[in-house]
């Protein structure tokens, strides 16, 4: 059995957390909780984990078969991307 000195700072400790939250705005958490749930649930969400899928993964350029014309084209336009700089050279 509660004590009545305990039953009255329990009263005195609730009425003074009343005082207190009465003013108070909503926490952040809860805000952030709250426009959660508003959201509709996006099957891909950004962040939500996807299948590995390997067509789609590793399937190259869109899936098409490249010719061998193309593939050398591109392959040499990797030299002026990676061609080392005009600049000064220190080492």
């Amino acid at each position: 059995m509660k004590s009545l000195a305990e039953a009255k700072r329990d009263e005195e400790q609730r009425k003074l957390a009343e005082a207190l939250n009465k003013d108070r705005k909503e926490s952040f958490v809860d805000a952030h909780l709250k426009a959660g749930t508003s959201k509709p649930q996006n099957v891909a969400a950004a962040g939500e984990r996807v299948p590995f899928d390997r067509e789609r993964d590793i399937g190259g350029a869109d899936g098409k078969k490249m010719s061998l014309e193309e593939v050398k084209e591109r392959a040499g336009q990797l030299s002026s991307r990676f061609a080392s700089g005009t600049g000064q050279k220190f080492l």
